[in-house]
């Protein structure tokens, strides 16, 4: 072992602490809450459990497809933040009151998806951003990918 390897080993510890761990959380926990979650639902339970359990293998497939080529990782990230940021838009707007009556000014309407969009387009963002970092750790990790 010469100073390289401890030089190496060092750039490695230091990108696996700048690691955001958000792509790991979804590719082992999302899949799997979501087949729970399409189990439980009352209505179309095969169909929503089949479309559920065919997006968790689809993203899986995806990521070791995008754990080898570098291309298709930011279509794996704007997938994956697409996601969080939808998500992110029905939490905010589970909270929201519901949409102003037809009678009320159009400015009402602006404002309220305006409050509801900026939260979902502050998670696509910090998404991306945890994404990105998540790919360099990959590079590290696996290697340089193709």
């Amino acid at each position: 072992m010469d100073h390289n390897d401890v030089r190496k080993g060092i750039l490695q510890a230091n990108m696996i602490e700048r690691n955001s761990g958000l792509l790991s959380a979804e590719m082992t926990i999302v899949p799997f809450v979501a087949a729970i979650f399409a189990a439980n639902a009352a209505e179309n339970s095969l169909l929503s459990f089949f479309l559920f359990f065919v997006v968790g293998i689809s993203s899986f497939v995806f990521f070791l497809w995008c754990s080898e080529y570098r291309a298709p990782r930011f279509w794996m990230a704007v997938f994956f933040s697409g996601i969080w940021a939808y998500v992110t838009w029905k939490f905010v707007g589970f909270f929201m009151p519901n949409l102003p009556p037809p009678s009320a000014p159009f400015t009402h309407t602006v404002l309220h998806y305006t409050f509801q969009a900026v939260p979902a387009i502050i998670a696509f963002l910090v998404t991306m951003l945890n994404h990105h970092v998540d790919f360099e750790w990959m590079d590290d990790v696996f290697g340089k990918a193709k």
